[in-house]
């Protein structure tokens, strides 16, 4: 491709004007007409979505039309960086501005928040640009251990399964619940309860008071 120019008209004088050759931001009307890229490192494709190049401004004239002053600007571009025919008139324009040191900060930082949100495959994280990259939990994982026994590691996709020992039964339920119940023998009237220190007791029946007995006369 080639280095392409067109004049654009304005009342306002941009502060690069007499620093010809300047660097400019080409805001265009029409996204359309800029040859996207695509986002980097991305899987699915996606491009950026922007309205603007980059430029120069080559000579700046002033005239004066009906009492009123004008700015004549010539601005050349990079046509590559446009669809074909890679050209821009005036009308294709709704603004340029001087890349200065502010504006660049600008345009560096503005905008670049990111979120997330779900896509068809899962959540996704979605860039300043609209760059969507999918977020997946692969490689993660857990350990736990016990009061006995090796440690465990639990990998993603892995289900941990709580079973119940010597008088203990456990019970999954809806809502990511998982339910631990105490089972006592129905043998005898047993009562679990809470002791002085916090600590559970099972609790027996009470005795009877012995019958006292003689032997002999």
């Amino acid at each position: 491709m080639a280095t392409q120019t067109f004049t654009y008209t304005s009342q306002n004088e941009l502060a690069c004007a007499g620093c010809n050759p300047a660097d400019v931001i080409i805001c265009l009307n029409n996204p359309d007409l800029i040859a996207q890229q695509e986002c980097p490192i991305t899987l699915d494709g996606t491009v950026f979505s922007y309205n603007h190049i980059l430029g120069q401004l080559v000579q700046t004239k002033k005239f004066q039309n009906c009492g009123k002053w004008y700015f004549e600007y010539t601005i050349a571009y990079d046509d590559a960086d446009l669809v074909p025919p890679n050209l821009i008139i005036c009308t294709d324009v709704s603004g340029i501005v001087c890349e200065g040191c502010l504006t660049t900060f600008v345009r560096d930082t503005a905008g670049q928040e990111v979120y997330i949100e779900d896509g068809p495959g899962g959540q996704e994280l979605v860039t300043q640009h609209g760059c969507r990259y999918p977020i997946t939990s692969s490689g993660y994982q857990f350990t736990f251990s016990g009061d006995s026994g090796p440690v465990q590691t639990v990998d993603n996709a892995d289900n941990v399964e709580y079973i119940g020992g010597a008088s203990i039964a456990t019970t999954a339920g809806a809502g990511e619940q998982l339910t631990i119940d105490l089972e006592l023998s129905t043998d005898a009237p047993n009562i679990a309860v809470f002791g002085g220190d916090g600590n559970l007791f099972v609790e027996g029946p009470a005795f009877a008071v012995p019958t006292p007995y003689f032997i002999g006369t």
